[in-house]
């Protein structure tokens, strides 16, 4: 067995994550179906002991990694717009398990943070009142830039805000040059389409220096993924350009994150992120996931707390 040092922090949080999910599905009534957990975290059927890959089958379970303030009809509106996304959440085969399903899957965190407020209920995030938010929002970059997908996206007449969810993938570092980065990009033989439409898109200087930035170093940023960001931060731009845009970066921590080197590396980033993305057009803020459900238990909504209370007992887990 691998020593606890030999472990990276990702595994032992998505362990943690697991142990956590499998405390809570042990404590449901004792009967066949009561779902179980493969070596991986991911459910499995109570009958066959299997993960499903059949669609209706991977919705049924869904309900068990969903903490018990999501009413049934918050959580078919949450699944319905997570099919919808590009994410491929809820899509499985035979050799391929449904993401949503792992006990530390981020869309999941997602649906669990905002499914409540899918449908009408009101919450006020990033200082702005969201209006039926959705879950999985693709939005456009234009001239042969890609389709950023964002986990949640809320628009009124005047405001949108935006939320980039993490649960653990920030605790691994990058080690490697991706094909979406910049820099790979700027390999083919008509370039990278990024560059010219960065510099249009771009309201002030630090969203072309952050672009620069990353396509001279893709690995610049090895927690955060600051081209994600950077290409959210465009289509918001291209897509709702005359609104007053917020691009929340919401992201999970384990409950000792002051003890880990990994989790001060990371919050060293966003705030370098933060420094470039800075002009009025998009404002760019992070929260921790913790923060945001103190803040819930402490409101005078009863909902608010009793729902933030859920999600702690769920998510709260030290590595």
């Amino acid at each position: 067995m691998a020593s606890k040092a030999a472990v990276s922090v990702q595994e032992r949080a998505q362990e943690a994550l697991t142990e956590r999910l499998s405390e809570i599905l042990s404590a449901l009534p004792d009967e066949p179906t009561r779902p179980g957990l493969d070596p991986r975290g991911y459910l499995t059927d109570g009958d066959t002991g299997q993960v499903p890959f059949v669609a209706a089958d991977v919705r049924r379970l869904a309900r068990f990694g969903t903490v018990a303030t999501i009413s049934s009809s918050e959580l078919a509106r949450g699944l319905t717009q997570l099919a919808g996304g590009v994410g491929s959440e809820l899509s499985a085969s035979a050799a391929k398990r449904p993401k949503f399903l792992a006990a530390y899957s981020s869309s999941a965190l997602a649906l669990n943070i905002f499914g409540p407020f899918l449908d009408g209920r009101t919450l006020v995030l990033g200082g702005q009142a969201l209006q039926k938010p959705k879950l999985e929002a693709i939005l456009k970059i234009g001239v042969k830039c890609g389709r950023p997908n964002l986990d949640l996206l809320s628009r009124n007449d005047n405001a949108v805000v935006a939320v980039e969810s993490k649960c653990t993938e920030q605790l691994k570092p990058k080690t490697r040059v991706a094909a979406t980065d910049f820099a790979t990009l700027q390999q083919r033989p008509d370039g990278d389409p990024y560059a010219p439409r960065t510099r249009t898109l771009a309201a002030g200087p630090g969203a072309v220096e952050l672009y620069e930035l990353l396509a001279a170093d893709p690995c610049a940023f090895r927690h955060v993924d600051a081209t994600q960001l950077l290409k959210h931060y465009l289509g918001l731009r291209n897509t709702h350009g005359t609104n007053a845009c917020t691009l929340l970066y919401l992201y999970w921590e384990p409950e000792n994150a002051a003890d880990l080197e990994v989790c001060g590396a990371h919050a060293e980033e966003v705030e370098r992120v933060g420094a470039y993305l800075t002009d009025r057009s998009v404002t760019f803020k992070a929260l921790t996931t913790t923060a945001l459900w103190e803040s819930w238990i402490a409101d005078e909504n009863p909902f608010l707390a009793r729902h933030a209370g859920a999600l702690q007992r769920r998510y709260v887990v030290p590595v």
